[in-house]
């Protein structure tokens, strides 16, 4: 599909039915249904029935079957997809050539028992490369220049970062550590991590300790 990589089919939407998409519409119960979901006085149906079931638009499609809009009108209520930010969780000092990126993969049911999966998280989890396949995949840079190393190497810092809150303090760890490794003076680097499970959520366990 064209606007596969342009439009989120998976975002939340505004339900708006007009003239056109009812016209395209069966006479059936969904009519008044989907007339109350686009009114004031169905915020509630539609906070429960959208919002809490967190049906997205396919979904809504597939609920609503004779529901028909033209391509156009469902195109205009298809949010654009979103650029997914990430911390980097690596130093160029340690990883001259390569970004990390720490991530929770998303998967969990909904209310409903529909399976929902984090947008990004589980289209990277495919883009492992092999001898067979490589992948490149479009990232660009955000720079935050409020949050950043001390300018001076020997000022101590102190990190909180649960989950994957660790990322940016990795970099930071890899950074420093650089800096003593070429015989530099370097302040103390205290991290508080937190995790629920440390079999499974005690990120970089090997590295850190």
């Amino acid at each position: 599909m064209a606007y596969e990589n342009e439009l989120d089919k998976e975002g939340q939407v505004i339900l708006k039915f007009n003239g056109v998409t009812l016209r395209s519409t069966p006479y059936s119960a969904l009519i008044p249904l989907l007339i109350n979901l686009s009114s004031n006085e169905g915020k509630n149906q539609y906070n429960d029935w959208v919002l809490k079931d967190q049906r997205h638009i396919v979904q809504i499609l597939e609920d609503c079957p004779s529901l028909k809009p033209p391509m156009d009108h469902l195109l205009e209520l298809m949010p654009r997809l979103q650029a997914r930010y990430y911390s980097i969780a690596s130093s160029p000092k340690i990883h001259a050539r390569s970004i990390h990126v720490c991530a929770a993969l998303v998967q969990y049911k909904t209310r409903v028992g529909r399976p929902a999966e984090g947008v990004c998280t589980s289209w990277l989890e495919k883009m492992v490369p092999n001898e067979q396949d490589q992948y490149k995949i479009p990232v660009f840079v955000r720079r935050n220049p409020k949050f950043r190393l001390p300018r001076r190497a020997t000022v101590p810092i102190i990190m909180v970062g649960p989950g994957t809150g660790l990322a940016p303090f990795r970099g930071f760890i890899q950074h420093r550590a650089a800096i003593v490794r070429e015989g530099r003076d370097c302040g103390e680097n205290l991290l508080f991590f937190g995790c629920r499970h440390q079999e499974k959520d005690f990120l970089y366990q090997e590295e850190l300790l």
